[in-house]
């Protein structure tokens, strides 16, 4: 085998085992060199990265949770664990974008290949082809320009024994794992298994030879519909029984009476009898196996999936909440799996654009029962937002209630702590809440006590953390700590469900006004009215949109409809101008500040000047509006 390698790299080869000398080949046959530099070289676009995550979506569903315990257990920014597909396709990473070293973020994006013939010898590209788990550490990549990664990757197999794709770890400038292998080979298993279980009005076969491994995920899985053939099976059944892979699974060969020594009604019958119990059974080969068969899935169509993201609803403190932008709904289903997992969570966006709406959202898939315990680090002075987030002992201020107050940390316990405008806490303040985010204990301002929390930590913010990160003014340990998962929210203006979201708030807001009718949309807003609203740029985003249209549903006198006449001017001037109406902005002004300034002179032109009113409408403090019009003063 190794005859075929260059003369050049034929020393470095010596000692490679067969599988990665035989990949050494087949790279050099792709005409790729050692010398290379390809790892940056082909970018992908937004499009190749939804198509790919559409395409994979089942995939994804069942390997997204898998690859959260995989990181998770890495530790470090250095590592990304990954699912790769059959086409060599990135189709879900976890990873931390902020922190991870250019060569792991590089790996991150959907459609991304990674097989031989683009980065030459890797464990996943290696995997592909051998269909075995496969671990490549340092100069064991052909490439040398990887040779400071170590990589371990185990195939993923679908319910009929195809090649699904692979499951890898990788990191950089970090140590050899020595049981890299058994951990993506145990989550692939796991992988396999959940593909398995959902498989349509089947009866599941549960089984070992080794009592110690039923229940786990190396016990062995038959899916048997109705007429006793055999519609899936994982690895150890696989190998247990002599299965066939693919094309010959759905045969009479594979009918489950040709399987085991008894009679497969009498089976069901004695498992019904035995509710929970294994039963001992011989295979028609002669071996003895435990085996339990869960005769109620074949009344049930599918193992109920884990909850998705709602496209629309009304959460429990009565917002409502419209998704039906397909890219937000995939980043924000997998933002609920590492949620759930204990990450903690990071919305950015600009003002208006729901932050908090989200929070709840996430909150209500993750923790649904424990309490949602909110606090706007911009809104409270610095003096109070200690006591407020920790708490105090009896007798830490003057006038505090005797024995002390619990902090929002302590109310959290159980739930979801959410830290809005996170990137407004002071430095001293951001020291103590890392402790809390990495040994879940707080200590009340003014006592010693250390008080055990469980929470899962949301925070928000307009602003890029990195970027108060780099210029000193937000700690850079705190920011990876709480970016575990970032989710950025869309400005409106560039949401593909924004006709969804407004007919959505006018339906919800029209039961106000209508004395709880059911009118449909065209019974409220004509459509040359709602074709002006939906064409709107929003520099306000959802906020500004939903603050309008109550505002226009509060005008109205039924059974009249709201028509373009309605509407405020600059909003009615986008169909005539093609454009907004203009407002003054400061020289200078970043594209999120121009687009405040426009919100908040709206509101104050709405309101007749009315500081309190117009704060109150944008949900500021007065303080924060008097600030932000100090960068441009207000129109006469």
């Amino acid at each position: 085998m190794g005859t075929n390698l260059h003369t050049s790299t034929q020393e470095t080869a010596d000692g490679l085992s067969p599988d990665l000398r035989a990949s050494w080949e087949r790279s050099q046959k792709y005409g790729l060199r050692r010398q290379d530099h390809v790892l940056f070289s082909n970018a992908v676009t937004r499009a190749l990265e939804k198509r790919v995550v559409d395409e994979n979506h089942r995939l994804l569903e069942h390997a997204s949770s898998e690859l959260v315990r995989l990181y998770t257990g890495l530790g470090s920014a250095r590592w990304v664990s990954l699912c790769v597909n059959a086409q060599g396709q990135v189709v879900c990473s976890v990873g931390d974008r902020a922190a991870a070293p250019k060569q792991i973020r590089t790996l991150m994006h959907p459609g991304r290949l990674l097989n031989e013939a683009e980065l030459g010898t890797t464990a996943p590209g290696c995997a592909l082809e051998v269909d075995r788990p496969v671990v490549v550490t340092r100069g064991e990549h052909f490439l040398l320009e990887l040779k400071n990664f170590f990589c371990a990757c185990a195939p993923i197999h679908g319910p009929s024994g195809e090649l699904a794709g692979v499951l890898d770890i990788s990191g950089v400038d970090v140590e050899s794992l020595p049981l890299a292998s058994d951990m993506v080979g145990l989550a692939s298993r796991a992988i396999e298994n959940s593909m398995l279980q959902v498989l349509s009005s089947c009866m599941l076969y549960r089984f070992h030879c080794d009592e110690r491994l039923l229940g786990t995920p190396f016990e062995a899985l038959l899916a048997v519909d109705g007429d006793g053939v055999v519609q899936g099976a994982n690895r150890a059944a696989r190998q247990m029984l002599a299965l066939p892979k693919a094309s010959a699974l759905h045969s009479r060969t594979a009918a489950v009476a040709d399987l085991f020594d008894c009679r497969v009604g009498q089976l069901v019958d004695q498992v019904r009898a035995k509710s929970g119990e294994y039963l001992k059974v011989r295979t028609t080969s002669g071996a003895l196996i435990y085996l339990k068969v869960d005769a109620e899935s074949a009344t049930r169509p599918r193992r109920a999936a884990p909850p998705r993201a709602p496209q629309t609803s009304t959460l429990a403190n009565g917002k409502l909440f419209v998704l039906k932008d397909t890219s937000l709904l995939h980043g924000f289903e997998r933002a609920i799996s590492m949620f759930r997992h204990g990450l903690p969570t990071l919305l950015e966006g600009e003002t208006g654009t729901g932050k908090e709406v989200f929070a709840r959202a996430l909150q209500e898939a993750a923790r649904p029962h424990g309490p949602f315990i909110a606090l706007n680090c911009a809104a409270i002075p610095e003096g109070l937002i200690e006591a407020e987030l920790f708490g105090y002992a009896d007798g830490a201020f003057t006038g505090g209630k005797r024995g002390g107050a619990p902090g929002k940390i302590e109310k959290a316990h159980g739930g979801v702590l959410f830290l809005d405008e996170i990137g407004d806490m002071g430095l001293a303040l951001q020291s103590r809440l890392l402790r809390v985010v990495q040994e879940r204990v707080v200590t009340r301002v003014g006592d010693s006590r250390e008080i055990p929390v469980d929470i899962l930590v949301l925070s928000a913010t307009h602003s890029r953390l990195e970027q108060r990160v780099a210029k000193g003014e937000f700690r850079e340990d705190l920011f990876y700590r709480l970016n575990g998962c970032t989710l950025r929210l869309p400005p409106l203006r560039e949401r593909q469900d924004v006709r969804d979201i407004a007919g959505e708030l006018m339906l919800h807001y029209s039961a106000m006004h209508d004395d709880g009718n059911n009118p449909r949309l065209d019974d409220l807003i004509t459509p040359a009215a709602f074709e002006r609203l939906v064409a709107y740029s929003w520099p306000g985003n959802i906020r500004q949109l939903e603050q309008t249209v109550r505002g226009l549903l509060a005008l109205r006198m039924p059974p009249a409809r709201i028509d373009v006449d309605d509407l405020p001017p600059e909003i009615r001037a986008t169909g005539e101008t093609g454009g907004n109406v203009a407002v003054p902005v400061a020289v200078g002004a970043s594209l999120l500040e121009a687009a405040e300034d426009q919100l908040i002179h709206q509101v104050l032109r709405e309101q007749g000047g009315n500081i309190s009113a117009a704060a109150r409408i944008l949900g500021i403090s007065r303080t924060t509006l008097y600030v932000k019009l100090k960068r441009v003063p207000a129109p006469q």
